[in-house]
């Protein structure tokens, strides 16, 4: 299986790497540190690569968004339609400076889902 990983912080290094060992492609985008996401894919080897975010999730067969919260939203503007792709998400909704929770105490994170999910076209 192919699969696109949105993020190069911990969570989207240590999974995509554990992915890549398990016999998986995997396509690193997403760093303010390009090297970053080349030495990942040499290390993740199966025939990894580096990718646009817009790559990554047109050619994967599912897509992991691992990113800083803050993120998401330039995130999901480079990545283009979702509409067909599994998508997992492992995020914490931090305030920018990571100093306290941006959604949950009167919230939920599942507010994110029409963002991510929009509607089918008819």
């Amino acid at each position: 299986m192919k699969l696109g990983i949105l993020g190069s912080v911990l969570m989207g290094s240590a999974l995509g790497l554990a992915w890549a060992r398990a016999g998986h492609q995997i396509l690193f985008s997403y760093s303010r540190d390009p090297g970053k996401l080349q030495q990942l894919a040499e290390q993740a080897g199966n025939g990894s690569q580096v990718a646009s975010v817009k790559e990554a999730v047109a050619q994967s067969d599912a897509v992991l968004v691992a990113v800083p919260w803050h993120r998401l939203d330039e995130v999901l503007d480079q990545a283009g339609s979702l509409r067909s792709k599994t998508v997992l998400t492992r995020m914490l909704p931090m305030t920018d400076d990571d100093s306290a929770l941006a959604l949950g105490l009167n919230t939920s994170a599942c507010l994110i889902a029409p963002i991510v999910f929009q509607p089918p076209e008819r």
